[in-house]
This record gives C-alpha cells, structure tokens and sequence, in this order.
C-alpha cells in the first residue's frame, strides 16, 4: 500500500539534497539514496556537506526528527 507521506529521493547532489530536506521539513518522510557512502554517512550523521545558506539546520533537524534518512545504492 502506497503512503502519501513518503518519498524517495535519488541522488544526494546539488539538487537531490536540497531537494530532500525541504521534503522532510514540509513533514514528509523522505529516503535519500545516493551510491556516495561519504555523503550517506554524512546525512545520516546531521551533517551538510554542501554550502547553501540555512540547509545545514534543516537537515540537522529532519534528520533528528526522523523525517530524514539516507542509504547507499
């Protein structure tokens, strides 16, 4: 059964990232994939490896509220 709530992101790039977190701030809960295991370790961990102003809370804060999680392909 499908859930509207849930979504997946692939990719954890430029776009994909950015992309993902606002999903998961909106209160959606989002799984970001990415063949990266630096990148999904990072997320996974609250951590930002790109410079975007004010991305680097959001994601803490989705990832600690558990809208946020990541795994590698």
């Amino acid at each position: 059964m499908l859930t509207p709530n849930r979504i997946c992101v692939i990719g954890l790039g430029y776009v994909g990232l950015p992309t993902a977190v606002v999903f998961a701030g909106k209160g959606y809960e989002v799984v970001g994939v990415d063949v990266d295991a630096k990148k999904v370790e990072a997320v996974n961990d609250g951590r930002c490896y790109l410079r975007e102003p004010g991305l680097d809370v959001l994601l803490c804060d989705s990832v600690s509220k558990g809208f946020l999680r990541t795994s590698a392909l």
